[in-house]
């Protein structure tokens, strides 16, 4: 009966202690990353803001749903779904996209800043704003995960791309 009462006590003081660790970590969180891409600056503001294309060129997507001209949701491979707003568009210099998804254990923004180079190629700044509202999962993300991981995914798979055209 102790070794029952021990194997089932542990795991909870584990969860509990993930949860009350991430209850103290900060909500919010700033991940920054840039990328020099050899195309001019219309070029990769093309890129970015053609979001019906994504599946073409993005490896982290499934599909795309557009819903309308500043709103769309992105399918990943395990058939998850986040929707996206554009809420600010400068063309061609800036971006910024909402996660617009109340439902979510996570939300944020992306801040996307194109700057044209001397040699007439594009310097592609991301930032990203999130928060993890869930402690466990602010737990995991704060402790295991890279930060910068989808933005820098985001900007390989758009110079690939945007180099091929």
């Amino acid at each position: 009966m102790k070794k029952l009462f021990i194997a089932l006590f542990i795991p909870v003081i584990l969860v509990a202690l993930v949860y009350f660790v991430g209850f103290f970590l900060p909500k919010g969180h700033t991940a920054q990353g840039d990328i020099v891409i050899n195309a001019p600056v219309d070029s990769v503001w093309s890129a970015i803001v053609s979001i019906d294309n994504y599946t073409n060129w993005r490896n982290d997507l499934k599909d795309v749903e557009i819903v309308d001209e500043d709103t769309w949701v992105e399918v990943g491979p395990k058939d998850d779904k986040i929707t996206f707003s554009i809420t600010e568009q400068n063309p061609p210099n800036r971006l910024v996209v909402v996660i617009d998804d109340d439902g979510l254990p996570f939300g944020g923004e992306w801040v996307y800043e194109l700057t044209e180079q001397n040699d007439g190629s594009t310097k592609l700044s991301i930032t990203e704003n999130g928060e993890v509202y869930n402690p466990i999962f602010r737990f995991m993300s704060y402790f295991f995960l890279d930060p910068t991981a989808s933005l820098k995914g985001f900007q390989l798979d758009l110079q690939e791309h945007v180099t091929k055209i």
